[in-house]
Parts: structure tokens; sequence; C-alpha cells
């Protein structure tokens, strides 16, 4: 499951697969800024023929990778060969990592207005004060009377969800006031 702040460590083997020293290696990942990379380590920046060297990165799972329930991943390496030796060099490689979204939500209703009630800048499940507006007091509610429900609607899953509504059959969607 992803959860935003989770990291993904990732390991890129850089290899020189031809028969030169290559130097001026720069490993650069799509998950960070274009350029050179503070955030991709690598041991050294050449590699003699045939060898190999490997690279990390640490990425911090943002909101909307939670919401896409994957990350994909794209580094490219460029090398320099010696002088006469040819062009740069350059390869890339992707993958991707899956995750997994879920969507939850939870409802609880009381009667009351929302009232910080502990002082503590959060109006919490519980959190009411009040009751019915007894226009007539005698201790009943009848027609034409006000009951104040307060809901609490708490996105329990991984991802963001959208056009929340909430219905009650006893309060019509126009009386509801979110926020």
């Amino acid at each position: 499951e992803f959860s935003v702040g989770d990291e993904i460590d990732y390991r890129i083997v850089v290899m020189n697969t031809g028969n030169v020293t290559l130097s001026d290696i720069e490993v650069v990942d799509t998950l960070q800024p274009t350029g050179t990379n503070p955030d991709v380590t690598c041991p050294g920046t050449s590699l003699d023929a045939e060898s190999q060297m490997t690279c990390t990165l640490t990425y911090e799972l943002t909101q909307d990778d939670v919401d896409a329930g994957y990350v994909d991943n794209t580094v490219t390496v460029t090398g320099t060969p010696p002088v006469g030796a040819g062009d740069d060099v350059t390869a890339t490689d992707e993958v991707r990592q899956n995750g997994t979204r879920v969507a939850a939500v939870t409802i609880d209703k009381a009667t009351g207005p929302a009232t910080d009630m502990n002082s503590d800048g959060v109006i919490g499940i519980g959190e009411t004060t009040g009751t019915a507006t007894d226009v007539d007091g005698d201790g009943m509610i009848e027609p034409n009377e006000t009951v104040t429900f307060t809901f609490w609607v708490t996105n329990t899953g991984n991802t963001t969800l959208s056009d929340i509504e909430v219905n009650d059959p006893r309060i019509g969607v126009e009386d509801l006031a979110c926020g």
C-alpha cells in the first residue's frame, strides 16, 4: 500500500559495455530536477571499460503518486569517451513501481452544531453542543421546530476523494452546509 511520505529506494546500475573508459558520467532521473542531480548518488564519475557502478536514489511519495497507484521512473546516463573515440554515449531505462490505492470513507452524525469543545483548534467527533430548537418550550420536537445535525465525513483511505455527497433521508440535500 502506498502512503504519502513513504520512500522508494532505487538502485541504478551504470554499466560501461564498451572498450574505452568513460568520464563525466551523469545520471539524470525523471523523479528529480533536470541536470546535475544531487539526489542521485554515484560512487564516481568515470567507468573503466567493461565495468559498472551502482548509484542510488531515494524518492518520497506524494499524494499524486498515491492517487495514481504507481510511480513511473526513467533514468538516463551519459558518459564521455576519450578524445577521438566518438561522441558521448547515452543509455535510458525505466521502471514502474505499483502501489495499492485504498478508497474509504466514514461518516458520523450527531445532533447540535459543531463546536470546538476542548479548544484544540479541531472540531472532532462528539464535539457538539445544543439540541433542537424547542420554539414553544414544551420539551418536545414538533413540526416547524429545528434540529441541527453535524456530520463528520473522514477520508480513511490513502487516495484523494472528490465529489463527496452526504445524503440523509430526513434532510434534503439543499439543507446541508459543508465546510
